[in-house]
């Protein structure tokens, strides 16, 4: 007794991987998580098709379907042999193999997974990307839950399952925290198939396509531009750096500790520039000197880096306990902390 986990692969039959089609063909029995799959219907028809789809219909959320699915697929896997088959690949947007590899493990259920295709190839070669360039991926619908998105604009972006209009319009309203609203991106449609179709527009009209699906996935290009703390840290490091001329010809000249005191005298001066400004209520002024003030902070984190002090990541980790230990009941309530 076991279960066998297949990647039905991206699309038509012609993406399956030899194994997965050889673990499918010698099944009389197949469980599979949807019958919404362009490769079912090209398999035998000798086979026994058993969908979830019903699960899909009496749940009330993704967790609860999920869940109900793992319960069935435990239970039959103690007295029989299964095979259960999921689009694209096991591990890449499948949360309901993840939980069945774990609670398999639990319950000592032998489990097997067989590799498929998955849509991320497909999108790259679409948009002809290098995905080793830093690709971040997401999942729609966690991302859009995101009141300001965890990802870097400095790296080239997949998120998948952008299945209909409604929850790209408010992906535009998370992402363009971070995205400028003009900023051109790609809706690919049906990846690998033979009705695939890229569109690129504007992040801000991404809502207005008549052609998204449930096989629509978003890529968004980099920035040009320096948007993250990290990637400012990298520019003041690098300034900071033995291999720096122009700070190593500085520390010709005056000693690190004049350095520090020269960067301290213009720590204090962008305070009390952005105070000034903040009373002032001048937005342009604010930006201006709040601007110079996270240059200061960066500055002084590197300096403190280099020479065995604290870094960025410990700086950005005190801020946020410091922000939820004041906050502590409304984050504990409205907020509970994510697994």
């Amino acid at each position: 007794m076991a279960i066998t986990v297949v990647g039905l692969g991206p699309g038509s039959a012609d993406l399956l991987t030899r194994e997965a089609w050889q673990v499918l063909t010698a099944s009389q029995r197949v469980y599979f998580r949807t019958l919404t799959h362009p490769s079912i219907k090209h398999l035998p028809v000798d086979i026994e098709q058993i969908s979830f789809d019903y699960i899909y219909n009496r749940s009330n959320s993704f967790e609860e379907v999920f869940a109900d699915i793992v319960s069935e697929l435990l239970t039959l896997g103690k007295v029989d042999d299964v095979v259960y088959a999921v689009p694209g690949h096991p591990f890449i947007a499948e949360s309901s193999v993840t939980l069945l590899v774990k609670a398999a493990e639990a319950e000592n259920v032998p489990i097997r997974v067989v590799a498929g295709l998955s849509f991320v190839e497909l999108c790259l070669t679409a948009v002809q990307v290098d995905g080793i360039e830093g690709l971040q991926l997401f999942d729609a619908i966690e991302l859009e839950q995101q009141y300001y998105p965890v990802v870097n604009p400095e790296y080239p972006l997949l998120v998948g399952q952008v299945h209909c209009n409604m929850l790209a319009g408010e992906l535009i309203t998370v992402l363009c925290r971070v995205y400028p609203e003009e900023h051109p991106v790609y809706l690919i449609h049906w990846a690998g198939n033979a009705d695939e179709e890229v569109e690129k527009l504007p992040l801000d009209e991404i809502d207005l396509s008549e052609k998204i699906c449930h096989l629509t996935t978003l890529y968004i290009p980099p920035v040009a531009q320096v948007s993250t703390l990290a990637g400012l840290a990298e520019t003041v490091a690098t300034i900071l750096s033995p291999e720096a001329e122009v700070f190593s010809h500085d520390l010709q000249e005056i000693s690190q500790q004049n350095v520090l005191a020269t960067q301290l005298a213009e720590f204090s001066q962008a305070s009390e520039a952005t105070l000034k400004a903040i009373k002032l209520q001048d937005h342009d002024a604010i930006f201006q000197a709040l601007s110079e003030l996270m240059k200061q902070v960066v500055i002084q984190t590197e300096v403190s880096a280099q020479q065995g002090g604290f870094e960025l990541k410990d700086l950005l980790a005190r801020a946020d306990e410091k922000l939820k230990s004041q906050y502590s009941e409304l984050w504990e309530d409205d907020f509970p902390a994510k697994d």
